[in-house]
């Protein structure tokens, strides 16, 4: 059989290379949030008179497109919740000192494994604290007391979009 016959009977067939025994057919795959999609190749050989696919070409690109919204979700959920956590620390501490930690290291407070936290203000009379994580590139804040940025909101964790 010639595989080169399928393009016209099947959508989402991307082109098929045949030489002798070993054809590689291209699969547009695409994502149900999305009208992009992404090519992926089949290795394929004849087998008992029909074709069998031997292997997959060109999978990375689809499977980082994959997960890559997903990771991202997963490290502003990490620095969302280290930021919470460290409005509790910071809480406790101004309880036993009147005033806000300017260093992570008095607070005895480590974050999640890839989050940076940065305490870029501490007072008296207030905080700001951004994360970041290693793998991603949203930044999130939160501030109390003078510490808040115009336009947010006390003790309110903001996410920038990831730049793309």
């Amino acid at each position: 059989m010639d595989l080169r016959t399928l393009i016209d009977r099947y959508q989402g067939l991307a082109g098929v290379q045949q030489q002798g025994g070993v054809a590689r057919v291209g699969v547009r795959v695409g994502r149900a949030d999305n009208d992009s999609a992404v090519v992926v190749h089949l290795r394929m050989e004849p087998a008992a008179g029909h074709w069998r696919i031997v292997g997959v070409e060109d999978l990375g690109p689809y499977l980082r497109i994959s997960f890559g919204q997903k990771l991202a979700r997963a490290y502003e959920a990490a620095m969302r919740s280290d930021l919470r956590n460290l409005a509790t620390a910071q809480e406790m501490y101004f309880a036993g000192h009147a005033s806000y930690s300017p260093s992570l290291e008095a607070l005895t407070y480590s974050p999640s494994p890839g989050v940076r936290l940065e305490i870029i203000a501490a007072s008296g009379t207030g905080w700001r604290a951004v994360a970041r994580h290693e793998a991603g590139t949203a930044e999130c804040r939160i501030g109390v007391g003078t510490g808040v940025p115009p336009g947010d909101v006390e003790r309110e964790v903001k996410c920038s979009a990831p730049i793309r």
